[in-house]
């Protein structure tokens, strides 16, 4: 086949571009390798590439391979035979509160491995994840808690990465007492509870996550004003609360699973009792940068949970299927205006189709 006439210079390009597009999963196994090694936390002082061999037990030629590539994509720095972190390196170091070191592990893993399916995936709607390992992702995560741990780590820095913008998108001075429904580590409710001290809070979520949380949050905030509960969201929620809050959670699950979730939350809300909502909502705009990200996101779901990120109407639709009445529904500046927040109260419960 021949190069359209007229056009070498633009052909060259868009090969260049596509073969760019392609080689993504080397870096992203790169940038795994660096995590793994723990390259950055190493590299805080310059290194030589054979120092830096001996202090992570890797193989000095090898080792020097990847770091050139590194370099050149502006996650280490190069003077002479030293090597050092940089700003973009510096997200790769362990003990930063915004350290992306868990989210590189975490997609340089589990995530990886199961895209190499993504054919599977597309061609029977099912999550890649489930058919190559014969279990849901949060159910290998309970049986196998070292992967758990940076995937856990993982979710805790994205949502430190967009605390402030959530806490300022709803009036939290009007509730005493707030469930979070897949509450995670922490990092949202011990923000929440010190910006409002009269505020009382409850986390429910998977057994191996409380687990790791009551680890991770600070002893006096579980003693006097929050409340770890390990249980499944689909079977059982808290009652009690004047407010409850999923964030980021319902989108990890099929249309099924999320109204079991809601439904249960239904019945633990009181009547005048508000529900919160902060997750991705997809738009039929295809062409920015927001919505590329959101469809990859959806994309990645789909692989790995069987979830799915959803439009306003359908999250209309189910919330309604579960018994709530929407009120209202705004962007926010979270993840560069990437999540909404949503705010329905208790309707009418809908009765049960045959098979729910």
């Amino acid at each position: 086949m021949t190069t359209p006439s007229g056009a070498p210079h633009g052909h060259r390009h868009a090969a260049s571009r596509l073969r760019e597009i392609l080689i993504g999963y080397q870096i992203t196994q790169v940038l795994y390798v660096a995590a793994r090694l723990n390259l950055a936390d190493h590299l805080r002082k310059p290194m030589t590439a054979t120092d830096l061999a001996r202090a992570t037990g890797a193989d000095p030629d090898t080792l020097r391979f990847l770091l050139r590539i590194l370099v050149g994509y502006g996650v280490f720095e190069r003077g002479g035979d030293l090597y050092a972190t940089n700003a973009l390196g510096q997200l790769l170091e362990s003990d930063r509160s915004d350290s992306l070191l868990p989210t590189v592990i975490a997609t340089g893993k589990e995530r990886y491995s199961s895209w190499g399916s993504l054919l599977r995936t597309v061609l029977t709607g099912r999550p890649a994840f489930v058919q190559d390992n014969g279990v849901e992702l949060h159910d290998f995560y309970a049986a196998h808690p070292a992967a758990a741990t940076p995937f856990n780590g993982a979710m805790a820095a994205l949502t430190n990465s967009m605390v402030d913008n959530l806490i300022d998108a709803y009036d939290f001075a009007l509730h005493t007492r707030v469930v979070e429904v897949g509450g995670g580590l922490g990092v949202f409710m011990a923000e929440l509870l010190h910006r409002y001290p009269t505020l009382h809070g409850v986390i429910l979520d998977l057994p191996h996550v409380i687990a790791e949380a009551a680890q991770e949050l600070p002893p006096r905030i579980l003693d006097e004003r929050l409340t770890l509960i390990s249980g499944d969201a689909r079977q059982n929620v808290p009652e009690n609360a004047d407010l409850y809050l999923i964030k980021m959670v319902l989108c990890d699950f099929s249309d099924d699973e999320a109204l079991k979730i809601l439904r249960s939350v239904r019945k633990a809300i009181p009547d005048d009792g508000t529900l919160v909502i902060f997750d991705k909502i997809r738009t039929e705009i295809h062409d920015d940068e927001i919505s590329r990200r959101t469809v990859m996101s959806a994309l990645n779901l789909l692989v790995m949970t069987g979830g799915r990120e959803r439009s306003e109407n359908e999250y209309r639709h189910l919330l309604t299927r579960a018994g709530f009445k929407v009120v209202d529904v705004m962007g926010t500046e979270a993840l560069d205006g990437e999540i909404h927040r949503v705010v329905a109260k208790p309707g009418e419960a809908v009765p049960l189709s045959s098979g729910e």
